[in-house]
């Protein structure tokens, strides 16, 4: 049975998902910083005006929300696919959301042998980029 997703390169592929993942805090701490806040009202009779329409921040926040929820979304969902998926999820989630870039120490933290660790992350990041949102991710051939 042939693939729809022959087509794509898979190291390129893996490599631009493995980019994608790791913007996790950079979007999340985005969003953080544009968080919406209620100020008090001024009542010094001055007018006020502001050089940055409040609809900007929440479209930017809403924007960077989507984003990092767009890379939480993407590992539960590759974990809700069964066992050997919640592992793919953990690997990605250790490697690339939390930054621990030993492989030594995502494979004792799971309890599996660094070279089943891996290979399962070879094929943890085939599985994200297939079905990233974001389909610049996917590279032709």
């Amino acid at each position: 049975m042939h693939s729809i997703f022959q087509k794509y390169n898979r190291k390129k592929s893996c490599d631009k998902v493995k980019d994608w993942l790791k913007e996790y805090w950079d979007w999340k701490d985005e969003a953080q910083s544009k968080t919406l806040t209620i100020g008090s009202p001024s009542f010094d009779g001055l007018p006020k005006g502001t050089l940055y329409d409040p609809d900007y921040r929440i479209v930017d926040y809403v924007n960077a929300e989507r984003e990092w929820k767009a890379r939480e979304n993407l590992l539960q969902y590759i974990s809700s696919k069964g066992d050997e998926h919640e592992l793919y999820a953990l690997i990605l989630d250790y490697r690339f959301v939390h930054h621990y870039w030993k492989m030594d120490k995502v494979a004792l933290e799971l309890n599996i042998p660094k070279r089943t660790c891996e290979d399962m992350q070879a094929e943890a990041l085939w599985e994200a980029a297939m079905i990233c949102p974001d389909k610049s991710v996917l590279v032709l051939k």
